[in-house]
């Protein structure tokens, strides 16, 4: 045999050995693909600070609890993922915060793949709470339902409630003219009070006085519009000082 065709054989022999070994590695993966493709989609969470953007270490509860299920934990990024089963209609996914800086913050379930919770710090909490009463006192009652509806979902670290959601369909009656109207209604088919007709009629009235897409809900840009205030100068100014 010439040297030439000796170190073809060689080359030859090296290839096969490539390719066969690619060929096992590939067949090896192939269930690991299979089973990758069927993995249940995943509900991302990610809880940061509402002051600062940064991510902050949380227990995940999900409320109301389900008998026997482990707590789980978000990383150093604020991060955990969890089935998407986990997130079905009826059910708020809470953060707790493991630092005592922060209050518990929970938020409804939705079809969606990831859910960001923003907790909010003891000092904003504070002055949310502050801003209440001094509304309540200037009978700025438009003001009163802003912060009470930043307010709703808040918890304290005992898991006390800071604010009933009562309270936002109150104030709102009483800011849009429903004099003598509580605002809201208990619905026996959720179990708890949502908005009366009566209100729901006025909300969906002032969005179309003022060019805002009519939907009946009390959503942000509705109290914006209602209060002349943003949600910054609530949290972060005291009442009738602006943003600061």
């Amino acid at each position: 045999m010439k040297l030439s065709d000796k170190y073809l054989r060689l080359i030859q022999l090296a290839i096969y050995r490539v390719g066969f070994g690619a060929l096992v590695f590939l067949l090896g993966l192939f269930p690991c693909l299979i089973i990758a493709q069927e993995r249940e989609p995943e509900l991302h969470i990610q809880v940061i600070s509402l002051r600062s953007g940064e991510p902050v270490l949380s227990k995940i509860v999900k409320i109301p609890p389900a008998e026997g299920e482990e707590l789980r934990y978000t990383d150093n990024q604020g991060e955990l993922f969890l089935p998407i089963a986990t997130c079905s209609d009826g059910i708020r996914i809470e953060a707790r915060p493991i630092s005592s800086g922060y209050q518990y913050q929970s938020k409804s379930c939705t079809n969606g793949t990831s859910m960001l919770i923003r907790v909010k710090d003891i000092s904003v909490v504070a002055n949310l709470r502050d801003n209440f009463e001094e509304a309540i006192t200037a009978n700025d009652f438009a003001t009163a339902a802003f912060v009470a509806n930043e307010l709703y979902g808040t918890r304290l670290r005992s898991g006390e409630e800071v604010f009933d959601e009562v309270l936002i369909y109150k104030y709102a009656a009483l800011a849009l003219g429903l004099e003598g109207v509580n605002g809201f209604v208990f619905d026996s088919m959720q179990g708890k009070n949502v908005m009366s007709p009566s209100l729901l009629d006025k909300v969906s009235d002032f969005q179309d006085e003022r060019g805002i897409t009519r939907t009946g809900q009390l959503n942000y840009r509705t109290f914006k519009e209602l209060s002349g205030k943003t949600s910054a100068e609530l949290q972060y100014s005291q009442y009738g000082r602006g943003q600061s």
